[in-house]
């Protein structure tokens, strides 16, 4: 079964609102909280994978969800401290 383009907002709320998949570089930019020069870098590197749709990029909610996450166990890691 395919996976619907848009997710409706949950039930009760007395009307559905599509959410989209898909995000714009500008609207990731903003989801991170960093500069949409730091998104295409990410891109740019394969960090985070892009879809071309037409000649826009766009990036999944899943994609971004996997991003955060790996960013946030680099800094469980401890921080070796240069010896001098």
């Amino acid at each position: 079964m395919q996976q619907p383009l848009v997710d409706p907002l949950p039930m009760g709320t007395g009307r559905t609102r599509a959410v989209p998949l898909l995000r714009t570089v500008p609207e990731t930019a903003r989801m991170l909280s960093v500069s949409v020069r730091t998104v295409w870098r990410l891109v740019d590197d394969g960090t985070l994978p892009v879809a071309h749709i037409r000649g826009s990029a766009r990036i999944s909610d899943q994609a971004i969800r996997d991003f955060a996450a790996r960013a946030s166990r680099w800094h469980r890691r401890p921080v070796r401290r240069a010896a001098g």
